[in-house]
């Protein structure tokens, strides 16, 4: 029962991801600009939070057979933990609901001129606080409130277009890593 419910919650919390969008970031320079922008934010990743969550035998499997994922959207509370994780190559993304498979879906390719985030779901702990993400991925490039009628109270934290924090009673419960578009 408090799977299904927190399935719902997790679409209603999905919302964010459009929402998040709302945030416009313009960048200055070249594209080389934002890629070393973004290698710097990765870098500090790595180096922050070594995968502090470890994968479950499900995850395990997958990630022998297919490595990390290129992107990846978490919603958590304080007891469950919805994953998908998008594989671009393969087409396809798989849902984890704590760690447990739940399904694949076929997933669009994203065509070559975008670049993905070198981040892996396990870097993102559930019970993160606002003081934890910065100390993974530095200070955001925006900051705001979504204040949308779906979504009250929810801060949201941009990084570069490509990492979406969201934030509610001081608790990490929205994560989403997406591909950006690399100037030419």
């Amino acid at each position: 029962m408090a799977a299904k419910t927190f399935q719902k919650e997790a679409l209603f919390y999905g919302a964010l991801s459009v929402a998040a969008l709302l945030i416009v970031i313009s960048f200055s320079g070249s594209g080389s600009g934002l890629k070393d922008s973004l290698s710097s934010i990765s870098g500090k990743a790595a180096t922050a939070f070594m995968d502090p969550v470890e994968l479950s035998q499900d995850q395990a499997k997958l990630t022998q057979r297919m490595g990390y994922p290129d992107s990846f959207i978490i919603t958590m509370d304080n007891h469950n933990r919805l994953e998908v994780w998008f594989y671009n190559k393969w087409e396809k993304s798989f849902t984890f609901l704590n760690g447990a498979y739940q399904k694949d879906s076929y997933q669009p390719k994203v065509p070559d001129i975008f670049v993905f985030p070198r981040f892996r779901p396990t870097q993102f702990r559930n019970a993160m606080t606002k003081g934890d993400v910065r100390g993974l991925l530095g200070e955001p490039t925006a900051e705001g409130q979504l204040n949308l009628a779906m979504i009250k109270g929810v801060a949201v934290l941009d990084y570069l277009n490509q990492v979406k924090i969201g934030i509610k009673d001081s608790k990490v419960i929205y994560v989403e890593t997406l591909p950006i578009p690399l100037d030419k």
